[in-house]
Order: C-alpha cells, then sequence, then structure tokens
C-alpha cells in the first residue's frame, strides 16, 4: 500500500523527483491505521515542500537510450533451409514433404529472402525525463511547485510500447498563530502506447522463432506485410513488426489527488490535526484492429 501526501494511490504516476522521504510500516502499526489492505506493508511518502527563503527555480533534465544488449544466435535462410530439409528427410514419413519454399527444384524456392527478424523487430529506444520546480516563501508561507514531463520509447519497432506522462504538483503551507494549514495536490496525464500482438505467446518467442524466408514487408499481399503461407513454407510465422505497425491499442489515464489539512496546537506538545484527502482516476482506453493478412 502507497500513501503519497496523506493519500492512498499508486505510484506509477508519481515523478521520483518529486520524493522527499520514504517511511516503510511493517508491523501492526500498519494494520491499525489502514487495515486489512497494510497486509504486506505500507510505504509513506512525503513530497517536496516549500521552505523558508528566496525564490527558487530549478531545472533537472535527462535523456538516455536503451537498447537490447544481447540476441540469440539463430539460423540463417540457407542454414534454416538445410536444417528443414534433414528433418523431413530423416523422418522418413511420407506425410512430410519438403516445402516449396526450402526446395530448389521448385519455383517457389526462397532465395533472395534472409530476413534476421531481431535486426528487423529491434531498435533503440529513448528516455527523457525533464522537470521544472519552483519554490520558495516566507517565515509564516512556504509553497512548492513541479512540473514534470517524461517520455520513454520502446525498443521495438511499431507504435508500442511508448510512453508519455505530463505531470504538476502544488502544495503550500502556512502558519497564524497556533493555526497551521496547507494542502498538497497532484495532476497527472498520463498516455500509454501498448505493444500489440493478438497470439498466444510473447513478442520474443516469435521474433526468436520466425523463420528467415519470410519478408517483413511485401507489396504484393493485401496489407503490406510479409507473411507465411503453410502449404509453401511448411511453418507459420507471425509477423510482429506488422502487428505493432498495424494495430493500435492505448490507453489515456487522468489522475486527481489532493490533501488538505488543517491543524491546531492546543498546548506546546498537544496538537489536533484534521485531514481531508481525495483521489480519482479516470480512463480512455482505445482499440482499432484492421483487416490484415497476418
Amino acid at each position: 500500500l502507497y500513501v503519497v501526501d496523506g493519500v492512498v494511490m499508486p505510484i506509477n504516476d508519481l515523478p521520483m523527483g518529486d520524493i522527499e522521504s520514504m517511511q516503510v510500516l511493517k508491523d501492526g502499526s500498519a494494520a491499525a491505521i489502514y487495515g486489512s489492505r497494510a497486509a504486506n506493508g505500507v510505504v509513506i511518502i512525503t513530497t517536496k515542500r516549500g521552505k523558508a527563503g528566496d525564490l527558487k527555480i530549478n531545472y533537472k533534465g535527462s535523456v538516455g537510450v536503451q537498447n537490447i544488449a544481447n540476441r540469440y544466435e539463430v539460423a540463417n535462410r540457407e542454414e534454416y533451409q538445410m536444417l528443414v530439409n534433414e528433418a523431413t528427410t530423416n523422418a522418413n514419413d511420407p506425410r512430410f514433404q519438403i516445402m516449396p519454399a526450402n526446395n530448389t527444384s521448385n519455383p517457389l524456392f526462397v532465395k533472395n529472402t534472409d530476413t534476421n527478424w531481431q535486426d528487423e523487430v529491434f531498435k533503440t529506444g529513448k528516455i527523457s525525463d525533464h522537470t521544472v520546480n519552483i519554490s520558495g516563501g516566507s517565515q509564516t508561507s512556504t509553497f512548492n511547485i513541479s512540473m514534470n514531463y517524461f517520455d520513454q520509447t520502446g525498443t521495438v519497432v511499431g507504435k508500442g510500447p511508448k510512453y508519455d506522462r505530463y505531470s504538476i504538483s502544488v502544495n503550500s503551507d502556512h502558519t497564524k498563530g497556533k493555526f497551521k494549514f496547507g494542502e498538497s495536490v497532484h495532476y497527472t496525464v498520463a498516455d500509454q502506447k501498448l505493444m500489440s500482438f493478438v497470439h498466444d505467446g510473447t513478442i520474443l518467442g516469435f521474433t526468436v522463432s520466425a523463420i528467415p524466408t519470410i519478408p517483413v514487408y511485401d507489396s504484393k499481399t493485401m496489407d503490406g506485410y510479409g507473411a507465411s503461407d503453410k502449404t509453401v513454407d511448411g511453418s507459420y510465422t507471425a509477423n510482429v513488426i506488422g502487428f505493432n505497425e498495424m494495430i493500435d491499442s492505448s490507453t489515456k489515464r487522468f489522475r486527481f489527488s489532493g490533501n488538505a489539512y488543517g491543524e491546531y496546537a492546543i498546548l506546546k506538545d498537544l496538537k489536533y490535526k484534521l485531514s481531508l484527502s481525495y483521489e480519482r482516476t479516470d480512463w480512455r482506453d482505445f482499440h482499432f484492429d484492421p483487416k490484415h493478412n497476418l
């Protein structure tokens, strides 16, 4: 369970640069406060707040790239055709015949296509994170405003995965005599393009097992992508790039959370504090699967 500035909420939309401190509750005190939701512990997060002093404007940013470090060694076209033909011959079963795409005497023999699917599917991903922070205040009033933009593009060719997030956080604290009050408000808009695939299994699995005699793109097909034919190739290959470029699947998330408090010092070491919180998340999901021959 995560509690951010007094509000129970997930933290996937919380910029890490906004965090001031974290406290972990694992004993009975967590259950006493949050009930059964705290069975696995509670992480209490406090975001950065303003401090008395001159107005400060800070910028922090980072830009980086991501790559698939290692690749599986797989057979090229000639090696694949040789291995498949040897397996067919060694089976010594009339039900299995050398397929046209792998038969040098057949006009459908494939000799000009040698697709390394890992090289075609994987690309360099990009990641960037930018934060502008404005803070300041006096001895009786302080404020902190944080604006963040985060963007991450995945390492697979196609529409996804891609994640964009815009967020703003505002908080302030005010003191007047024995009374202290303040608020924390967070608003986030996250737009996520999902990596699309319609078959059981994983994109990595189909990428590694895809046969090299199928091209990525084929102008002769209905959708412009290469596809296998069991009567010609003897094997089915899911065109990972075709699925991920044609299918549009995304989700947009709008999250608001806020907390307001009032505190009164009854005695020097005795204070009464009232806190009110609110959290709301709205989702918009979109999925479009065009007609295709994959």
